[in-house]
C-alpha cells in the first residue's frame, strides 16, 4: 500500500505585516520610554520632596529642642543670656542651655550648661546652611572660635519671633543684656524655616519649596527669687 505524503509549506510575512509590527514595535517603544521619564521625574520629585521633608524636620527638631531647654541663671559668675538678631545676612542665634537629662531635677546648681551659636552660612548653590557651634558657659570666649557643624543644607528663609512676657507681645529679636529685654529671657519662640532641594534648578525653587513652622515654649528659665 502506498502512503501519501502530505508536504508542508512555510507560511511567510507580506511587506503589509512587517511594516504592521514594525509601527507596533515602534509606538510600543515611545509609549515604554515616555512611561520610563515618567517614572524618573516623579521619583526625582518624590527623593526632592524627601530631602526638604527630612532637612526641615531635622533643622526644626534640633532648635526647638535646645530652646525648650534654655536656662537662665549666674554660673560661676557668668551669666547666662538669650541674644537674637537679624544681621542681615541672615538670623544670629546665641543662648544658654541645659543639656542634662536631670535638668528637671536642680533649681540652685547648673550642671551641663551649654552656650550654643546658630547662625545662617550661604551655600555655593545659592541656599543657606544652618550652622550650629557649643561651648561649655564657662568658656564663651572661644564660641566664636568653635568649628561649626551643619545642621541642614538647603534653607531659603528662617523667620524668629519671641514673645515678650512683660510687655504681652510678640517681637523680632532679643538681647537678654540689652537696653529693652535686659534681665529676662523670651517665654516662647515662634520658628518658620522654608527648605528646598538645593539640587533643583533655581527656577523650581519656589514651587517645590516647603515651610516648617512651630513654637517652642521656654520652661528652663529659672526667676531670680529662686536661689
Amino acid at each position: 500500500m502506498k502512503r501519501k505524503i502530505k508536504l508542508r509549506t512555510q507560511s511567510s510575512f507580506t511587506l503589509a505585516e512587517v511594516l504592521a509590527a514594525i509601527t507596533l514595535f515602534a509606538v510600543m517603544s515611545v509609549g515604554i520610554a515616555s512611561l520610563m521619564r515618567e517614572t524618573t521625574r516623579v521619583s526625582g520629585r518624590v527623593e526632592s520632596r524627601q530631602f526638604s521633608v527630612l532637612a526641615g524636620q531635622l533643622a526644626m527638631e534640633r532648635l526647638s529642642r535646645e530652646l525648650s531647654q534654655t536656662f537662665r541663671e549666674r554660673l560661676q559668675r557668668e551669666e547666662t543670656r538669650f541674644v537674637a538678631r537679624d544681621s542681615g545676612q541672615g538670623w544670629d542665634l546665641v543662648f544658654s542651655y541645659l543639656d542634662s537629662p536631670m535638668r528637671s531635677l536642680f533649681e540652685r546648681r547648673s550642671p551641663g550648661v551649654k552656650l550654643v551659636h546658630y547662625f545662617l552660612e550661604p551655600s555655593p548653590r545659592g541656599t543657606f546652611r544652618l550652622m550650629r557651634a557649643e561651648v561649655p558657659i564657662n568658656l564663651e570666649a572661644q564660641l566664636e572660635l568653635q568649628t561649626a557643624q551643619v545642621v541642614a543644607e538647603g534653607l531659603l528663609e528662617l523667620e524668629l519671633s519671641f514673645y515678650d512676657p512683660r510687655n504681652d507681645q510678640w517681637i523680632e529679636d532679643w538681647d537678654s543684656n540689652g537696653p529693652y529685654t535686659g534681665g529676662y529671657f523670651p517665654q516662647a519662640v515662634r520658628i518658620s524655616l522654608v527648605m528646598v532641594d538645593p539640587q533643583l534648578p533655581r527656577e523650581d525653587w519656589d514651587s517645590r519649596s516647603l515651610r516648617f513652622q512651630t513654637s517652642s515654649l521656654l520652661l528652663n528659665e529659672i526667676e531670680e527669687h529662686r536661689r
